[in-house]
This record gives structure tokens, sequence and C-alpha cells, in this order.
């Protein structure tokens, strides 16, 4: 298959991905106004289809991006359909199939590199699961502080204090020496 009919169905491929959210909207919408009308929904697939439905991208959508444009775009995209945290694992093989290119070939040391990344930029949260999701999703978690704590600060004054006086002490020691 050529390069031009390959791109065509990708592209095919995502408007029917939408159109699909799109139905299960509506559909979800049916559903909800015939229980407020005291009646069975009429759409049973709602709720597997529009949380359990493969993600897709397409296969060069990550392709020379940088690593935290590609993961925020898997991770809105799987908050959009109320999936939340990913998994490294799931994260990484999304990446590869949308065309991320790590710089490593070595499948481990490259989910190492990815969790590292990941663990230096504020914008993604690592949960207790072990799951990656973004800091915006959970509101409610304590602030780090930028500064210091007041021990840090302490230490830091006292050492500067010894490594004074220990500049002094040396020079007086000199000036002795000199006599």
């Amino acid at each position: 298959m050529d390069a031009t009919t390959q791109k065509t169905i990708e592209k095919v491929i995502a408007q029917i991905a939408s159109l699909e959210q799109e139905v299960a909207k509506k559909k979800e919408m049916v559903n909800s106004l015939c229980e407020m009308e005291g009646e069975q929904p009429r759409f049973h697939d709602v709720a597997r289809n529009s949380s359990t439905s493969a993600l897709t991208f397409r296969s060069d959508q990550f392709y020379g991006k940088p690593v935290a444009t590609s993961v925020k775009e898997i991770l809105e995209q799987r908050h959009s359909r109320n999936l939340g945290a990913i998994s490294l694992d799931e994260l990484f093989k999304t990446m590869k199939e949308g065309g991320f290119v790590f710089e490593n070939k070595d499948e481990k040391i490259a989910k190492r590199n990815l969790a590292i990344t990941l663990s230096m930029n504020p914008a993604f949260k690592r949960i207790p699961s072990g799951h990656i999701g973004l800091t915006g999703w959970y509101p409610n978690l304590p602030k780090k502080d930028k500064e210091p704590g007041p021990n840090v600060k302490k230490l830091a004054k006292k050492l500067l204090e010894r490594s004074e006086a220990r500049k002094i002490s040396k020079g007086k020691e000199k000036s002795h020496e000199e006599v």
C-alpha cells in the first residue's frame, strides 16, 4: 500500500473514532432521559463503548514531538473518555505505536528513561498504583515547597559560619607564622 492511501485510511479511521464518540454521547443522553422518565435504558452498550474502546492515534502522531507533548496528548484523550491515569507499559506502547522514536533501542532502558523524564516534570504525577496522570487531575494534593524548610536553612547557615570561621582561623595562623 502506498503512503498516500495509508494516510487517507488513518484519517478516515480517526474520523470514525470521533463519530463513534459522538454517537456514544448521544446514546448516553437518551439513556439518561429514559432513566429520568423511569424507563429502562435503550442502549446497553454505551458504557462499554465509551470507556473501554481503544484509543486511536495516527501512526505518526508522536513522531518528532517532545516526550511531554506526546504524553500530555495521550493523557488528555484518556481523560476525555474517563479512563484516567495510564501504566508506564501502556504509555510506552501507545507512544511507540504513535510513531514516537525513543533514543535508546533497548526497551527496558527506554521505559526507565521515560519514567525518569516524567518524574522530573511537574505536569505529571505518579499515583500510588504506579500509573501516571496529569497533576491537574489531582487538585487536592499538597503543594511542594519551593523554598527549603527551616531545618535546611539552619544547616546551611551553620555550614557557612563554620567555613568562614575556618578561613579566619587559618588567616590568623598564617599571620603568626610570618612573625
